[in-house]
């Protein structure tokens, strides 16, 4: 199926359900203004809590709430950054891992191939109750 524009497509639903704009926003709990102006293209996406009261408000189910909540594009988080977390000074705990893993980065840094290392469970002397 084509993608398709998220006003639209809650239009064309809204008026299969034969529901009117103010049928919808009962139902759903989002205002008529705010339903309107994303019919209208004025609001191109809405926030995924939006677009999931307003299938349940249409009482879609199954594929068709799935094509639904699809047309959704998704946002980064007010205020969330876009960026990896900062790089950690020291990592306690781990010398023999973290020399393990060195090795092994420098070994196959000659291929081109990407490579991905974790490790994981408590660090040597970590808060673990019993730890070793």
């Amino acid at each position: 199926m084509a993608e398709r524009e998220f006003g639209s497509l809650l239009r064309e639903l809204r008026v299969g359900a034969q529901l009117t704009i103010e049928e919808l926003s009962e139902s759903s709990g989002v205002s008529v203004r705010a339903i309107g102006d994303m019919e209208r293209g004025k609001v191109s996406s809405p926030q995924r809590r939006t677009a999931e009261a307003l299938a349940d408000g249409l009482r879609l189910v199954a594929e068709e709430r799935a094509r639904f909540l699809a047309t959704v594009k998704t946002r980064p988080r007010a205020g969330a950054l876009a960026q990896l977390p900062a790089d950690l000074p020291v990592f306690t705990g781990r010398r023999d891992e973290l020399r393990q893993a060195l090795a092994f980065l420098e070994q196959e840094g000659q291929d081109a191939r990407a490579v991905v290392i974790a490790i994981v469970g408590a660090a040597e002397g970590g808060a673990r109750p019993g730890g070793r």
